[in-house]
């Protein structure tokens, strides 16, 4: 896979160029292998307005992306299922890495918040952060799910490895 910003290939684990330092959208591959399904509702991105396409995970988790800014929408339970399966398999990081990116993260500079429409009822979701600390903004729709925008699940990976 090729850094968005400056081609130099990716590193196998991991967000950040280490060409450019650009932080890469990672979410469909830190999802791993999935099948895309076809769906009678098309939804729309509640960033780009473009149709998601829906998938299904090997556990039978499915999930809506987009394929523009690589933002999911997701079922809550299906997120901590995610989460949960990613975190058995995978070593301990380290947190001093994590944490930095945290706080240099310049999506948290941003002073506005825009709230997202669901997918589903078009209503506005909440803005949440993920785990109250961890820098990490979700959208939710307590009815319908949680968007996660492009290269957050990977920050959630790795936070709940050093949390």
């Amino acid at each position: 896979m090729q850094c968005s910003y400056c081609h130099a290939p990716l590193p196998q684990r991991g967000m950040v160029c280490p060409y450019c330092q650009q932080n890469n959208t990672l979410n469909l591959r830190s999802i791993g292998e999935t099948e895309k399904i076809q769906t009678e509702q098309t939804l729309l991105c509640p960033l780009c307005e473009i149709p998601l396409s829906r998938h299904r995970h090997a556990n039978a988790v499915c999930f809506d992306h987009c394929e523009r800014c690589d933002g999911l929408f997701i079922e809550e339970d299906n997120l901590l299922s995610c989460v949960e399966s990613y975190a058995e398999k995978h070593s301990k990081i380290d947190s001093s890495k994590i944490k930095r990116f945290i706080m240099e993260n310049p999506r948290n500079n941003h002073k506005d918040i825009t709230y997202h429409k669901c997918p589903y009822c078009t209503l506005p979701m909440k803005h949440i952060m993920y785990k109250k600390v961890s820098g990490i903004h979700l959208d939710i729709c307590e009815e319908h799910g949680i968007w996660i925008d492009g290269g957050e699940l990977k920050q959630i990976f790795e936070w709940t490895q050093v949390s």
